[in-house]
């Protein structure tokens, strides 16, 4: 019993620490501009920008597709952002996003492009929710918000920010970024 809550510790220990490398990657790039993906953004229909006009980028990087998705781009100070995230495995075999390896997240930059939030900071065990197997075809929706606080946990002000979804997948050696979708928040009068 022992030996199996060492065994244990050392795996949680090992898999925090594969954790923290790849978001340590994720945070050191500035640039909001993807490399190595091919990517896409389809904007609203209208100026009204309403909860039903969707907004979405997306990216791919063989086998995998990465979109995130808004329902909006003008926020309320202290509005959350709902963001979500699909991941989809478009090759032809069964891929497996494995804890303490694999982290999709989405990562808010502000105009300087310099990065403000960072998912992966902020959720207490990311991998957790990451051990999927993805069949050819199968998509994993994942849904995330922004309370618009920087890491620090300090509201941001009014202005623009830019967020992109991010997939480190070690691997299949696999980092995708999504274009940024770029996003207003105002103060209320």
């Amino acid at each position: 019993m022992l030996k199996l809550k060492v065994l244990l510790i050392a795996l949680l220990f090992l898999s925090t620490v594969v954790v923290v490398v790849a978001a340590n990657r994720l945070r050191n790039e500035k640039s909001i501009v993807p490399s190595e993906t091919n990517g896409t953004i389809n904007q609203p229909s209208n100026e009204t920008n309403t909860a039903s006009d969707a907004l979405e980028a997306e990216a791919t990087q063989y086998p995998f597709r990465l979109t995130i998705t808004l329902n909006k781009t003008k926020f309320s100070l202290g509005e959350t952002v709902n963001i979500t995230l699909r991941l989809r495995n478009i090759g032809n075999e069964t891929k497996y996003l494995l804890v303490g390896r694999d982290v999709v997240s989405c990562i808010v930059y502000d105009e300087a492009n310099s990065t403000v939030w960072n998912e992966i900071y902020h959720l207490v065990f990311i991998a957790a929710r990451l051990s999927k197997r993805i069949d050819p075809g199968e998509e994993i929706v994942f849904e995330s918000y922004w309370k618009q606080t920087d890491d620090s946990k300090v509201k941001v002000p009014p202005g623009t920010y830019h967020i992109v979804g991010a997939l480190y997948c070690g691997y299949y050696i696999i980092k995708i970024k999504t274009p940024p979708i770029t996003i207003t928040i105002v103060e209320q009068k």
